[in-house]
């Protein structure tokens, strides 16, 4: 059936038309219904070529949302329906429990690509992207350039675009 990705972040707007034809599987992990976002969609915009997208709102438009135990969920359904890669657009402190969640994923071959974080050269490393076996992404500019808000520093295995790009936001 193609490829399964998963993408942790916000909500995603599925009837945008930069989705078209791609099937998104949507659910809440926030104590509240999906909230469409412009961070979510976009990222899902970008990763439209797949074939299914399995799309984690850990937020559902709160300010709080994003925490240890939705994430928790978000990565067990993510395993429950097989995806073979699973995109975090988010960074937290470390926390033990989604250490031993992260390596139960990463031991059963799931790809785990995660953002390093937008505090700068000097901040310290962020999770769950500096977790051993998770892939860290930082972000560059259209010229390659590291944007000045950029994490750098051993848990950074790549640099991607993080701006000057085209991509779906709501409405």
């Amino acid at each position: 059936n193609g490829a399964r990705i998963g993408l942790i972040d916000s909500g995603v707007e599925t009837g945008h038309p930069a989705l078209a034809g791609v099937r998104i599987e949507q659910r809440a992990f926030a104590g509240r219904a999906v909230a469409p976002a412009l961070h979510g969609t976009a990222v899902a915009s970008l990763m439209s070529g797949v074939s299914t997208i399995y799309a984690a709102d850990v937020y559902c438009g709160a300010a709080t949302g994003g925490s240890a135990t939705a994430l928790a969920r978000a990565f067990a359904w993510m395993a429950q329906e097989r995806v073979a890669v699973v995109n975090v657009s988010l960074v937290g402190p470390p926390n033990q429990a989604l250490q031993a969640i992260v390596a139960g994923m990463t031991s059963r071959g799931i790809l785990i690509v995660a953002a390093v974080g937008n505090d700068g050269p000097a901040a310290a490393p962020l999770y769950p992207a500096s977790y051993p076996g998770v892939v860290g992404v930082t972000a560059v500019n259209a010229r390659g350039r590291v944007l000045v808000e950029a994490a750098r520093g051993p848990q950074v295995d790549f640099a991607a675009p993080g701006a000057d790009m085209e991509a779906a936001s709501p409405g």
